[in-house]
């Protein structure tokens, strides 16, 4: 029996440039929608951001949805499968299966932003909702998987940048938060397009439609299930505190839109690491799994520190500078904002090796796990601590995830190693 390699030199090198590709693209998208911040703060007040945060929030669970797991779930498959075609295949098929559902989500989406905000702003942030939850639809995991980061960054996030900075750029000559928003739908439509253009060049078939058919989505269904509840629970007691927030404490919301969309850059900083990963982990064999999901996690583990360092040192000059100076932020929440992200940084790789290790269902199990714990005192957090309650209602969920990967990766490699001896 051969040993399985380590992270050699070339593996590094594979790696490195890997993530270097994807992590232009993600942090080009992350910058862009922090700098967008202090331009909409400006032009249209604090508030009326926030309500568009919310909007953007609770679209955000709506996308999930119309993702149906597909984020979760789909890069691996694409990455397992070397076929060009069969790849076309299974992304034209996804959004034949996913659209469908797509008219529903939205009304409901608009329904509970109209609702949650000041009336004022309810309009801007129903549009907005609507703009986010179309991210469901999104292209991104078929490049992350397909290992793609140039087709992913022309095809994907170009695409959605571009109507974000017109956007703010229209506010500074006609200021009304609506113009944001449609910017938001624009951005969202525009990358679908284009992508999915692209990607049927050479398909076979006539249509979408004709990819699909009963029986095939009832398998579909069914194989995508675990992604798609890890996704709901997943996203939900993370998107939930913001809109709990905006909800039950309206003179808090804007201070945790604010913590929140910090949170996300910092997301957005570190997603280069797992989407390299996560397109480098499936191809290694059965021989070599374990020993690339062992790497990957050292390397998250380096990657949460990273993270919970870069936001408790720069959290709160981030927060002055984006919020131009009139948006204060408890010290009390960087601490907890810090945890969060960090442990969120470990937990997505670790539900990458569990999804590459074929444990969909402890992915599924994990989040249900956390979310149920941060979910399940939520409300009542919120409610007498406000902001800060939701924080760290946010890290009890990604620790109790944690604890419950490590668990499932722990028992999966001794039983490996049993067999091999």
């Amino acid at each position: 029996m051969k040993n399985a390699p380590s992270l050699n030199h070339k593996g590094l090198i594979r790696i490195t440039s890997r993530m270097g590709g994807f992590g232009a693209t993600a942090l080009l998208s992350g910058l862009i929608n922090v700098a967008t911040i202090p331009v909409v703060v400006a032009s249209v007040g604090a508030n009326a951001w926030a309500s568009i945060a919310a909007g953007q929030a609770v679209g955000i669970i709506g996308s999930i949805l119309i993702h149906l797991g597909w984020g979760i779930t789909g890069p691996a498959e694409i990455a397992a499968t070397a076929n060009d075609l069969a790849r076309k295949h299974i992304y034209r098929e996804s959004i034949a299966f996913r659209a469908v559902i797509v008219p529903p989500i939205l009304v409901l989406v608009s329904f509970i932003c109209w609702n949650i905000v000041p009336p004022a702003y309810s309009i801007a942030a129903a549009v907005a909702g609507i703009g986010s939850a179309l991210l469901g639809l999104t292209a991104a995991w078929y490049f992350v998987g397909k290992g793609d980061p140039v087709g992913l960054m022309k095809l994907d996030t170009l695409p959605r940048i571009l109507p974000t900075v017109a956007g703010a750029a229209l506010l500074l000559i006609y200021p009304h938060e609506i113009v944001f928003s449609l910017a938001i739908v624009v951005s969202s439509i525009m990358p679908l397009l284009m992508a999915s253009r692209a990607i049927s060049v050479g398909a076979k078939g006539s249509s979408y439609v004709s990819y699909l058919t009963m029986a095939r989505a009832r398998k579909l269904l069914h194989s995508h299930a675990s992604g798609l509840v890890a996704s709901i629970v997943s996203q939900a007691y993370r998107y939930l505190p913001l809109i709990l927030v905006t909800a039950i404490r309206p003179d808090q919301a804007v201070a945790y839109a604010l913590i929140d969309r910090i949170i996300k850059f910092a997301e957005a900083a570190v997603k280069p690491l797992s989407q390299g990963l996560q397109s480098w982990i499936p191809t290694a064999g059965p021989s070599y799994l374990t020993s690339r999901v062992r790497n990957a996690m050292r390397v998250a583990s380096l990657g949460g520190l990273a993270a919970f360092l870069f936001f408790l040192l720069l959290g709160p000059f981030a927060s002055s500078i984006l919020g131009n100076d009139s948006i204060e932020i408890s010290a009390n929440q960087y601490l907890p904002a810090a945890l969060a992200i960090g442990l969120t940084v470990v937990t997505q790789m670790g539900m990458l090796g569990l999804l590459a290790l074929g444990h969909r269902s402890s992915v599924a199990l994990s989040v249900c796990v956390g979310g149920g714990l941060g979910l399940g005192i939520l409300w009542p957090a919120v409610t007498w601590t406000g902001a800060t309650g939701g924080l760290y209602c946010l890290v009890l969920a990604e620790a109790a995830v944690l604890v419950f990967q490590v668990a499932v990766l722990r028992r999966d490699f001794t039983v490996r190693r049993r067999r091999r001896t």
